[in-house]
């Protein structure tokens, strides 16, 4: 039995399925069955029980499943398929991948040659001076938006992929060579191209070329990097590329906040393609943090994108902000906890979104945390934040509760602990659990920013 980090709601939404605008259960929701809807929504994904069924057509399974139906396209579910399934999962999702399917085993040993953080920080940088990657205005005015002055913006390093990329003119015969490939022979040859679309195989091969050819870099074993038709290709998103860094700044890796899509945070990988590599699941320090020491509290959140506009906000030399790709993506901490010691900082303090008290599944990652950092010899605390807005979520659960016959938690003196009781109460009897609602105040850089604005 496969231990999954990741539940069937992450799943649908990496696929893509349309979820219907009609308000459902917490436990439930319905979806376009990508056999049989053109319409309507008659695919159940069971979040609780971690299963789906379409009433029209009769398919069904379970979370793997889901991805080796339509992820992959395989009609019948294999341990093959499975295992293949949750590899691409994980690595989508910015989790360690545990296993190697047998006939991946050879593939994985030629490519698993691991560059240093300073190796992976030369080529990468390079690709932040590419002309073509500026960041557009409209990433710019989403990022002062959520309170990020321009120093910071620019400091930080955010790139565009944009959704056509206009390239210039002059240095194109590789991009002539690629147009004048065969591209369904080459799909043929590599059937990871087949899910990828052909202009963003065309804008990865640009950068692939560019970096390459002429700036001279090297992208063996570099996660994100992959060849086509013996040319170099990045696996290109449209998106803002968002780099993730070492505590001494080096970019180590890249995450993709993609335009489109259910699925907003994409952790830069391109195994699985020729000479691919997988892309390391790092745990990302802001470059404008204070210099950690014994007194430093370190705020732990998710997303390298949030941590930085939390830290641009910081004005305490005590306290400093990291960050984990996705809030099940706990493998790295222990090396990254590990090499901390040597700052003797001692705390860490839980400043995941508020779901964490309202969605037992990142309630669950949250208590993972907490025993990885406790493990670890450190002390360790957790962030609340939005007290108004805790205060009527707890109204609305005691509803929900009443109306089932379930006793609602209303002793504690702290209302954020009465929430998350009742969110696992709740759960452990299959009912719905009200969502925490203020966009204002879930995110530590959303309340952090309504502070300021507020002020």
């Amino acid at each position: 039995m496969i231990d999954m980090e990741f539940n069937i709601a992450q799943v649908a939404d990496m696929l893509g399925l349309q979820r219907t605008p009609q308000k459902c259960s917490g436990q439930s929701f319905y979806v376009k069955c990508p056999i049989c809807d053109k319409t309507g929504y008659h695919l159940n994904i069971n979040v609780a029980k971690g299963t789906w069924r379409c009433a029209k057509c009769g398919e069904s399974g379970g979370t793997i499943g889901l991805y080796v139906r339509f992820g992959l396209g395989e009609a019948e579910y294999t341990k093959q398929a499975g295992h293949k399934a949750v590899m691409e999962i994980q690595r989508q999702l910015g989790l360690k991948t545990d296993f190697t399917p047998k006939e991946t085993e050879k593939e994985c040993e030629d490519n698993s040659t691991r560059l240093t953080d300073s190796e992976l920080h030369a080529v990468y940088s390079c690709m932040l001076k590419i002309p073509a990657l500026k960041l557009s205005a409209e990433h710019i005015a989403n990022l002062k938006d959520r309170g990020m002055d321009e120093d910071s913006i620019k400091r930080n390093g955010y790139r565009t992929l944009p959704e056509r990329l206009l390239l210039p003119k002059g240095r194109r015969s590789e991009l002539d060579k690629f147009k004048n490939m065969n591209y369904q022979a080459l799909c043929e040859e590599q059937s990871e191209l087949a899910r990828l679309r052909k202009r963003d195989v065309f804008s990865g091969v640009y950068i692939g070329t560019y970096l390459h050819n002429y700036m001279k870099v090297n992208l063996d074993n570099v996660p994100g990097f992959f060849k086509v038709g013996g040319l170099w290709c990045f696996k290109y998103t449209a998106g803002m590329l968002i780099p993730v860094r070492n505590r001494k700044g080096e970019i180590v890796n890249f995450q993709i906040r993609t335009d489109k899509g259910r699925v907003r945070y994409i952790t830069n990988s391109s195994s699985g393609f020729e000479a691919g590599t997988t892309g390391q699941c790092r745990v990302h320090f802001p470059i404008i943090n204070p210099k950690i020491c014994e007194d430093t509290v370190i705020r732990l959140t998710e997303g390298a994108l949030k941590a930085d506009i939390a830290a641009s906000f910081n004005t305490n030399p005590n306290i400093a902000y990291m960050a984990i790709l996705g809030v099940n993506a706990t493998t790295a901490i222990n090396d990254t906890l590990t090499e901390l010691k040597e700052s003797g900082c001692k705390t860490i303090t839980n400043a995941f979104d508020m779901d964490k008290i309202t969605n037992p599944h990142v309630a669950k990652a949250a208590q993972k945390i907490r025993e990885i950092v406790q493990n670890n010899g450190y002390n360790y605390s957790c962030l609340f934040w939005g007290g108004v807005a805790a205060k009527k979520l707890v109204h609305e659960q005691e509803k929900v509760m009443r109306d089932n016959g379930i006793s609602p938690c209303s002793k504690a003196s702290n209302v954020f602990y009465n929430v998350l009781y009742n969110t696992l109460k709740m759960y452990k009897n299959g009912i719905d659990y009200p969502e925490w609602s203020d966009k204002n105040t879930k995110g530590i850089d959303d309340y952090l920013n309504f502070k300021r604005r507020s002020a």
